[in-house]
């Protein structure tokens, strides 16, 4: 499976597989989780052992899934919740806390490990409230604001015969 960071300000696949993945911050008020990984390889498959997931790297696969590592970190703003948010077809492996200022009173942030199946979706919400939409369709992400996604699902509306004349 493909592998891709996620965030608030985009995607970015990962060419070469050969760190653990980290997943959470070590500290006061967070909690960390690292998936060993195991070879070296342009992708990943997850395996559940007795203690653990355990990504093992691989040449190509033809799995239509991809695994996402999503830091929900929408930048510091009191008060406010980062999540993920109306998530389908996503499967988390693993959690972890990250979290702002002293033992997290300020706020925090969680960070998955999740695997997406085709037609997968979800959105980040950034510090000004702004959204990040995400999808997998089984070959590529695709990673749209908000406005491009309104644009982009108003044109298809259209084109398959809907809306109505002005």
């Amino acid at each position: 499976m493909k592998v891709y960071k996620i965030d608030t300000s985009g995607s970015q696949k990962l060419t070469i597989i050969n760190e653990d993945f980290v997943i959470g911050e070590e500290g006061r008020g967070r909690y960390c989780k690292t998936i060993p990984i195991v070879g070296t390889g342009t992708e990943v498959r997850l395996k559940l052992a007795e203690t653990g997931v355990v990504g093992v790297a691989c040449g190509d696969t033809d799995d239509s899934r991809c695994v996402a590592i999503i830091n929900t970190n929408g930048g510091y703003k009191r008060g406010r919740s980062y999540d993920i948010m109306a998530p389908e077809n996503l499967t988390v492996v693993a959690e972890g806390l990250g979290a702002f200022g002293e033992a997290g009173r300020v706020g925090s942030y969680k960070v998955y490990l999740a695997i997406m199946n085709p037609t997968a979706s979800f959105h980040l919400i950034g510090k000004y409230g702004d959204k990040t939409y995400f999808s997998w369709d089984g070959k590529e992400m695709r990673v749209e604001s908000h406005t491009e996604r309104q644009a982009r699902l108003a044109a298809e509306e259209v084109a398959a015969g809907g809306g109505k004349w002005l």
